[in-house]
């Protein structure tokens, strides 16, 4: 595995930091690999900061949850990955 998929902090592939229920999030919007670099950091920065990770996973455990295109509104990365969210169609 390369230096720069790794975290520096615990040697651990990057997305092992990463918060559960970002990647979560990447996956339902389907962007997943457009997050990246220092965009992706950020963003999991602000999931960490996060208050409504209960309404987070209720969002992500909802039977509705095939083929939403936007981000919940509680969520702090919403307007970051709305804007990704569009620039790919829908995969399901």
């Amino acid at each position: 595995m390369t230096e720069a998929m790794m975290d520096q902090r615990t040697d651990k592939p990057a997305a092992d930091s990463e918060p559960r229920l970002m990647r979560d999030m990447i996956h339902a919007l389907a962007i997943d690999g457009l997050v990246t670099g220092a965009e992706r950091a950020e963003a999991a920065a602000l999931c960490e900061r996060c208050g409504d990770r209960g309404q987070c996973q209720e969002f992500l455990a909802s039977p509705t949850l095939r083929g939403v295109e936007h981000a919940p509104d509680f969520c702090l990365n919403k307007d970051r990955f709305d804007a990704l969210a569009t620039e790919v169609p829908s995969t399901f």
